[in-house]
């Protein structure tokens, strides 16, 4: 048995695993995030989070409805910002979800 490079090899136990799709949502979240902290004003960048991503859906928890109010008129820039860091055109709606800290 020869030597694989390393890229091989994980790529293999991803797709053997079935967990691609797992993998690439947990990368969306992640970059999602980091585009809410671009959009929301200072000291509010922790008042919005990426709960998930699924069926080109991102469901975003706010703490408060002035924190929805003012991403909801930033969806379509948030959308294409997104989807110009992911590459690609995996983002297509956005769901907000009330979620109070602490909870």
């Amino acid at each position: 048995m020869g030597l694989s490079p390393l890229g091989n090899l994980l790529n293999g136990a991803v797709n053997r695993a079935g967990i691609g799709r797992q993998i690439t949502a947990a990368f969306i979240v992640d970059r999602s995030d980091k585009v809410l902290k671009e959009l929301l004003p200072t000291g509010c960048d922790t008042d919005a989070r990426t709960l998930s991503f699924a069926k080109e859906t991102i469901t975003i928890g706010v703490v408060t409805g002035a924190v929805q109010d003012h991403l909801m008129q930033q969806e379509e820039s948030f959308i294409v910002r997104l989807n110009e860091i992911l590459g690609g055109n995996y983002i297509q709606h956005v769901r907000f979800r009330f979620k109070p800290r602490g909870v």
